[in-house]
This record gives structure tokens, sequence and C-alpha cells, in this order.
């Protein structure tokens, strides 16, 4: 529906739809100018009944995604540090030699299908 699930219009539907988990409310208001679909279509999207159950899980998917965001700053700090540390000497060249640095680096790979690659 959206392209981007947790922007700042989508954020913000999901916000409303806790407010108001039995769906009724305008969402043009929190719609931004660029997003790509027509405010009917994402009406139609949201209206409906959102369970108890429900609308805990997404509070509690809401929240990770909010942790996540905190620790970003700091991943990128620790990223660069670690990028930086590596000379032109040690230039990864291949897909094998990037997986064996990451190994070494102790970072997770996962690779496009989804599978743990170290």
């Amino acid at each position: 529906m959206v392209s981007a699930v947790f922007g700042v219009s989508s954020r913000a539907i999901i916000d409303q739809l806790l407010l108001q988990p039995d769906g009724d409310f305008d969402v043009a208001p929190f719609v931004n100018h660029r997003c790509k679909v027509s405010h009917e279509e994402i009406q139609a999207a949201v209206d409906g009944f959102l369970c108890h159950e429900q609308a805990e899980k997404l509070k509690i998917i809401l929240s990770h995604m909010d942790s996540l965001k905190d620790c970003k700053p700091d991943l990128d700090s620790l990223i660069l540090s670690s990028a930086n540390k590596v000379t032109m000497a040690n230039t990864v060249v291949s897909i094998e030699q990037a997986i064996a640095f990451v190994k070494r680096s102790g970072f997770r790979v996962i690779d496009s299908d989804g599978v743990l690659v170290s």
C-alpha cells in the first residue's frame, strides 16, 4: 500500500489506529502529499477493527522499531570505526574475502534469500 511501512505517514496512521482501533477516522490529515497512493485506497485499507491482541502486538513491534532506531547511531559509529581500521592494502576484492572479513569482525551476514551466511 505504501512504500515505507514505517515512514512518517504510515507511522502517523498506525498511531491513530492504535488510538481509535475501530478504524473510524479520516486518514487524509495523516498522509503526506508525496504519498503515491490515494487517500481513498489508504482509507479502505484501515477501515475495519483492530482487536486488543493486534493492538498490543503492534505496540510491541513499534517499540522494537523505535529501539532499533535509537541504536542505529551507535551501530553506525561502530561500523565506521571498524571500517577505518581497514587499510587500502587490506581492501576486500571478492565476495569470499568480504564474508571472511565480516566473520572475523564478529558481524552476522544474511544473504538476499534470508539465509544466515556467517
